[in-house]
């Protein structure tokens, strides 16, 4: 399968991983900078696309995950930002979309946590403190 061009010009860009998982690869990583999930043994050769969902797909199998789509990554990976205390402009940024909407409404899942964190900030903001009774 031919990898198609981005659908808009904000899904070009470059995403920072962790200190942590940089130096993880580059230490497991070959000789000569070779590739650390390659097909076949062959090492100068990335992986490809369908190669890399064929395993995954496989691993779920194996797992007894009975559905499983690979684009539930970008869902977790959103929905954890958020619960991290990323910005949902920021968050926008990272996952290559034009529209702040995008992300908000199809990539994060609204549960009562993020509800509860939207709220436990305004209080913040606003300093506010429940009176205790008999004060």
């Amino acid at each position: 399968r031919k990898i198609a061009p981005p659908k808009t010009s904000s899904s070009i860009r470059e995403n920072v991983m962790p200190s942590e998982l940089s130096e993880y690869l580059f230490s497991i990583r070959g000789k000569n900078n070779e590739y650390i999930i390659h097909p076949n043994g062959d090492a100068k050769s990335p992986l490809s696309r369908k190669a890399f969902e064929t395993s995954l797909h496989t691993m779920a199998r194996n797992a007894g995950v009975k559905e499983f789509k690979a684009h539930k990554f970008r869902h977790t990976f959103a929905t954890m930002a958020i619960e991290g205390g990323a910005g949902l402009s920021a968050l926008c940024g990272s996952m290559g979309h034009s529209d702040i909407k995008t992300t908000s409404n199809i990539y994060v899942d609204k549960n009562n946590t993020i509800v509860g964190q939207a709220t436990n900030a305004v209080a913040n903001i606003l300093n506010f403190r429940p009176k205790r009774k008999g004060a």
